[in-house]
């Protein structure tokens, strides 16, 4: 059975108790097989070092908040909190974690994040933001938010991914040298929104955005060729491609064929 920690009283609204406190431990912290909710931050970590097991976070006014720590949760549910994770200058991979109906997923500043398998849902504002990070995700899904992803001045790569049915844009890229590879952008208002050319993607589906599959805001060339686009005719693909300048977006060679593998 699951332990449960949370507050005494009956009423466990967000903020009821304070929550799980790590401060400057680096010894083998782990929680696993545990329910916290009602807190006003589920699990804090500040120069620390904890993993979790199993692990339920819900109903609190941050769910976990990490503060030059390094963390590393596998397999759990972060769900009805005002804000589902923040990490400052922090290390944090996560594992076969699902953030459902928060008002914001996950957000990161100058911190490193590495994902697999992981479900983001319904959250209110940004799915997942970062500024000044490091990412490696694969496997991420993230639908029915607001957008999908907000990154700014971002390194690393997205892979195998899934960024559909958002409200607004699937991806917002500004400064950021990432890598796409393998994704899939579908149902959202705008699949792709790059504010310069420094993405590089490849091998990815860009379908059935409702206005805009590749919205582009640069003033240099940018190269999105070896992607699907739902057609094989270049002037069709190029109709779903809009660009602050005419003609900035290089979208040949075309790929012939749906590359998505996942769900």
């Amino acid at each position: 059975m699951p332990v449960l920690i949370s507050s005494l009283a009956h009423n466990t609204a967000p903020g009821g108790w304070r929550g799980i406190i790590f401060t400057a431990t680096e010894k083998k912290n782990m929680l696993e097989n545990v329910v916290i909710e009602g807190a006003e931050t589920g699990i804090q970590a500040r120069f620390s070092n904890f993993t979790s097991g199993w692990l339920s976070v819900s109903r609190c006014k941050s769910g976990i908040r990490l503060q030059d720590s390094v963390a590393t949760l596998s397999d759990g549910v972060i769900a009805e909190n005002s804000s589902g994770i923040i990490a400052d200058n922090s290390e944090l991979t996560i594992n076969s974690i699902n953030l459902e109906r928060n008002r914001a997923g996950i957000t990161i500043g100058k911190s490193a994040l590495m994902g697999t398998d992981v479900t983001m849902r319904g959250n209110d504002g940004c799915g997942l933001s970062a500024d000044g990070s490091q990412l490696k995700l694969e496997r991420f899904s993230v639908t029915t938010s607001e957008n999908g992803a907000c990154l700014t001045t971002v390194e690393g790569s997205i892979s195998s991914s899934a960024f559909k049915d958002n409200r607004e844009s699937g991806l917002v890229l500004s400064a950021s040298r990432l890598r796409l590879s393998g994704n899939i952008f579908s149902g959202n208002r705008v699949g792709i929104q790059s504010a310069d050319h420094l993405p590089a993607l490849w091998d990815n589906a860009l379908i059935n955005n409702r206005s805009y599959n590749i919205l582009y805001l640069g003033d240099e060339p940018f190269h999105a060729g070896g992607n699907w686009f739902g057609e094989e005719d270049r002037d069709k693909s190029e109709l779903s491609v809009f660009s602050k300048k005419p003609v900035m977006v290089r979208i040949e060679p075309l790929l012939k064929a749906n590359p998505y593998s996942g769900k």
